[in-house]
């Protein structure tokens, strides 16, 4: 759903999660502030035990009697996550989520990729044989603005949300785009994440105030560079839909956002890591699709640099 200055008026609640994109963050502010001071109730697991029949109550997960988990949405699966939930600690030490109060809560939420896109015709065929994973913590008040020593928020850098059926307000801290379809998926209140390394491909998206948007590739071993077109094909169209690319003209966004200092430190610090993990010089292509970057890319940024592959001074012994 696009958010824009011309959404004035409150929007009829949805009945279904959605995605919103906008451009501007003070405009997302005044969105939240409309819909948030509008008869806007935090719901609790209390609550939710209250509105819920005794038939529906495999929806919850108990702790000592304590719910902690509640599936709000079946198809898609939805999650609503106690902080205090002890599958989702780990994570959220890892993500920086720390939740100072006990009654925010954090949410999880599976998307059909071409549903998440919002998108048409072939792009959403092909898109909906993925998977997108959100992952992220309630909150009641966007800030006009972030500022991380004196650097402004541009657009690039905007924090993803999503709005629940309930107005409640998600704050995206993790997104990931898997190479499988949602079916594929058995998420119940007692495991309402995908594995936190998953051995498929998949490409993840990470936002918090200090590093921004941090993308990375993994869940893929040695034997699958044999496909190295699919993983590189997954890995632009996995672009395109963290992009919310509609349709599959052009280049996917994303694909050349180093300076050619960042570009080689990078690249010299994921050569030496497969280098460490494998005990075999990694090929170019590798370090290429780590660096989210297709071959002809990868290529021309090093050429750029008038250094033969490897280069000397990166191996072990220098």
């Amino acid at each position: 759903m696009a958010i824009d200055s011309n959404s004035s008026t409150l929007i009829s609640r949805p009945t279904d999660d959605v995605a919103l994109e906008y451009h501007d963050q003070r405009t997302l502010q005044g969105f939240a502030e409309r819909i948030l001071n509008h008869d806007y109730h935090r719901t609790g697991f209390s609550d939710l035990l209250i509105q819920t029949s005794l038939d529906d109550r495999g929806r919850f997960l108990f702790c000592d009697g304590v719910p902690r988990v509640y599936q709000y949405s079946i198809d898609p699966p939805g999650f609503m996550i106690s902080p205090r939930f002890e599958g989702i600690q780990d994570i959220a030490t890892d993500l920086a989520m720390e939740i100072a109060y006990p009654e925010d809560k954090y949410f999880s939420r599976l998307w059909r990729g071409g549903d998440f896109v919002r998108a048409s015709g072939n792009a959403y065929r092909d898109y909906q044989k993925y998977t997108v994973e959100t992952f992220g913590v309630r909150i009641t008040v966007v800030p006009e603005t972030y500022l991380h020593f004196g650097m402004p928020l541009y657009n690039s850098r905007l924090p993803r949300y999503w709005l629940t059926s309930r107005f409640e307000l998600i704050q995206i801290r993790r997104i990931r785009v898997l190479s499988r379809s949602l079916e594929s998926f058995n998420l119940k209140p007692g495991t309402p994440l995908t594995p936190q390394l998953p051995k498929y491909p998949y490409v993840e998206e990470r936002w918090d105030r200090k590093n921004w948007d941090r993308l990375s590739i993994g869940g893929f071993g040695r034997s699958e560079l044999n496909f190295f077109d699919e993983i590189e094909r997954f890995r632009r169209e996995a672009s395109r839909i963290l992009a919310r690319q509609r349709n599959k003209l052009g280049r996917p966004e994303g694909t050349t956002q180093y300076s050619s200092e960042s570009f080689l430190r990078t690249a010299k610090r994921i050569y030496s890591e497969e280098l460490v993990k494998t005990g075999i010089s990694p090929p170019r292509k590798l370090v290429a699709l780590k660096m989210g970057l297709s071959k002809n890319a990868f290529k021309i940024y090093w050429r750029k640099t008038r250094l033969p592959w490897p280069p000397h001074e990166w191996s072990p012994s220098n």
